[in-house]
């Protein structure tokens, strides 16, 4: 069954973790190569899995994070994707501080900080923002350019969301010719 496949797999100190098709992890000791826990979507809708030093984050239908040595749930924030088909928020850039998310609503147009330690949203809204082909952060700014007409280049803060500036290059209006 293609469903119930390894699609990917993410090695700890002790542990590999096994995404099983889009509805399972699986925590297998690598002593013992016996099952250790198991997490399961409700709506077997596990697209990703990151492993950061004190977490694994997983996307799903909503952003978890689990504690990798025994799957515990650290905490969730709140992303309603309720299908792997359906669902486009994701994680865009991860930090020590904090995770970017793309997407929402099926949209590719909004973005929101999430607090990597707690899982607290840092805004209290999604910010509208153009199709986000790239995201940098320096400082408190986060800077978004644009892969959408009119290609622009915006600066947000990164404690409020809101616009501190934005940028266009001369002629961006259009797509380039070609």
């Amino acid at each position: 069954d293609a469903q119930l496949g390894i699609r990917d797999a993410i090695l700890t100190d002790a542990l590999v973790v096994l995404q099983v098709g889009t509805k399972h992890l699986v925590g297998i000791s690598l002593d013992s190569s016996m099952e250790r826990w198991r997490f399961t979507s409700k709506t077997s809708s596990i697209r990703k899995i990151h492993h950061r030093t004190q977490d694994l984050l997983v996307e799903a239908e909503q952003l978890y994070s689990l504690d990798p040595h025994t799957g515990a749930l650290n905490w969730q924030v709140q992303l309603n994707c309720y299908s792997d088909s359906a669902c486009n928020t994701r994680v865009h850039r991860l930090d020590a501080k904090s995770i970017y998310l793309t997407g929402f609503d099926g949209r590719d147009d909004n973005l929101m900080v999430v607090d990597a330690t707690s899982g607290l949203q840092q805004w209290p809204v999604w910010i509208g923002v153009p199709d986000a082909k790239w995201l940098g952060v320096s400082g408190n700014m986060v800077v978004i350019a644009s892969g959408r007409a009119p290609y622009s280049l915006l600066g947000l803060d990164k404690r409020t969301g809101r616009v501190r500036w934005r940028f266009r290059p001369a002629g961006a209006e259009k797509p380039a010719a070609g």
